[in-house]
């Protein structure tokens, strides 16, 4: 809303009757207001209308005086008002010649406030800007510690993660090696069986094979025998079918000790086989176990690594914030300090 004449002449008579000088700033301050241009008209006019009721009035000399000084009083009085009207003459000239600069260093002082209240009101702008772009930087910086605190603790579950697989691989490392020793230590036993009922198999084979040929043998002896004495025929025969029968009784039991370890090793090596295939699958089990938690340690890893990208691109994003925050809090800083020395 524009100012009028009538209420900066209002304000100014306040003032000056309250003993104050009424200057442009504080009359603009009293306004809460308004340009210094027009103030400055306005309390130009003022004080010309002012300085006019205060101009003296030129008036005659008073009677007493003229009784006193009857025949030189006037001549006295032509001189000293002449005097009087050089020396004023003068002093107006003077004055006016003071008014003009003052004038002019007015007109100046008037421009430059304005241009400095513009300014003023420029930086005004400008702070606010800047401050509602360090707010919401702040915002950003703070949205970015959040989320380097989140990536921070991404991490730390990752690294944890990673460690307890590692701990499981070689806990599994551990069981399969166990496995392995274990499987090695029963074909070794199975090999040692196999050995033996070999060994067996061969003995009595041999034995067999011993039996057969006495059997022949006695065969043989009891046939000479039989026909060099045709009187010990039965006797003989009687001798041979027993001894016979013997050898057959020994040759049965050594054929059930064959098949009997035979079937005992056949038992062991199917017992030996079935643990080897149980460890077989186990081994098995236990590989794809390591494989898979190999795949998740790998994955934790790759997980750690990201994490840990993350976690240094969050940084160095913080940084740069926190370089531009404060490079606007200085700024800021600058402003207020030039906001200050203007007031």
């Amino acid at each position: 809303m524009a100012i009028s004449k009538e209420q900066i002449f209002q304000v100014a008579d306040e003032m000056d009757a309250a003993g104050q000088n009424p200057t442009l700033a504080a009359v603009r301050k009293a306004l809460d207001g308004g340009s210094y241009t027009t103030i400055s008209e306005a309390m130009k006019e003022w004080r010309a209308a002012k300085a006019a009721d205060n101009t003296p009035i030129q008036e005659p000399p008073p009677p007493g005086v003229m009784d006193k000084l009857s025949e030189v009083g006037a001549e006295i009085w032509g001189v000293a008002l002449e005097l009087a009207n050089g020396r004023l003459a003068s002093e107006r000239e003077g004055l006016e010649a003071a008014r003009l600069e003052m004038e002019a260093s007015r007109l100046e002082a008037v421009e430059l406030a304005d241009q400095l209240s513009a300014d003023l009101d420029d930086s005004r702008n400008q702070v606010a800007s800047l401050e509602g772009v360090a707010q919401e930087l702040r915002a950003e910086v703070d949205d970015l510690k959040g989320k380097l605190t989140t990536a921070t603790e991404r991490a730390t579950t990752a690294e944890a993660r990673s460690g307890e697989m590692e701990r499981r691989a070689n806990d599994l490392r551990s069981e399969l090696d166990r496995a392995h020793q274990e499987a090695d230590k029963n074909r070794q036993a199975l090999e040692r069986v196999q050995e033996a009922a070999a060994k067996a198999a061969d003995t009595h084979k041999a034995e067999l094979a011993q039996a057969q040929a006495d059997a022949k043998q006695a065969a043989k002896d009891h046939k000479t025998e039989l026909a060099q004495s045709q009187a010990d025929a039965k006797q003989a025969a009687k001798e041979y079918q027993e001894q016979v029968e013997a050898l057959r009784a020994q040759h049965s039991q050594a054929l059930e000790s064959a098949q009997e370890a035979k079937a005992a090793a056949q038992a062991e090596a199917e017992r030996l086989a079935a643990v080897n295939s149980s460890l077989e699958s186990k081994q098995a089990q236990a590989e794809e176990k390591l494989a898979v938690l190999t795949g998740e340690v790998e994955k934790a890893g790759a997980e750690r690594d990201s994490a840990l990208a993350a976690v240094a691109t969050a940084r160095e994003e913080a940084a740069a914030l926190r370089g531009r925050v404060e490079g606007l809090e200085i700024a800021l800083s600058r402003g207020e300090k030039g906001d200050g020395s203007q007031k």
